[in-house]
C-alpha cells in the first residue's frame, strides 16, 4: 500500500530533509509543492532496513523512461542526501 502525501517544501534541502525522515517500512508517494504549487513528485519504496529507492514521478504519478538518466531512480542508504537531491532535480525537471 502506497501512501500518497502532499508536502510543503520551499526548496530542495527541506524536500531532502523531508524526505530523509519518512517512515522507512512505508512506500511514499510525495508530492512537493512551494505556496500551493507543485513543483516535483517522488516515489520512496523501502528496499531493506537501512536502504531505500526513490524515483521522479512527473506530476500525474507517471515513472518517466527509468533507461534514461536524467528519469532514472536511485538506492538511497542512511548518509546518501547527495542521492535524494539528485532525485528531486530529476522530478523537478520532469515537472516543468
Amino acid at each position: 500500500m502506497t501512501n500518497t502525501i502532499t508536502r510543503e517544501a520551499l526548496c530542495h534541502a527541506s524536500a531532502v530533509n523531508l524526505l530523509d525522515n519518512l517512515e522507512r517500512e512505508t512506500r511514499w508517494d510525495v508530492t512537493l509543492t512551494e505556496s500551493g504549487t507543485p513543483w516535483a513528485r517522488v516515489q520512496v519504496t523501502p528496499l531493506t532496513d537501512s536502504k531505500r529507492s526513490a524515483f521522479p514521478l512527473s506530476l500525474d504519478g507517471h515513472t518517466g523512461d527509468t533507461r534514461k538518466r536524467g528519469q532514472a531512480g536511485a538506492v538511497v542508504g542512511p548518509d546518501s542526501r547527495h542521492a535524494l537531491s539528485v532525485i528531486i532535480d530529476r522530478a523537478a525537471r520532469m515537472a516543468r
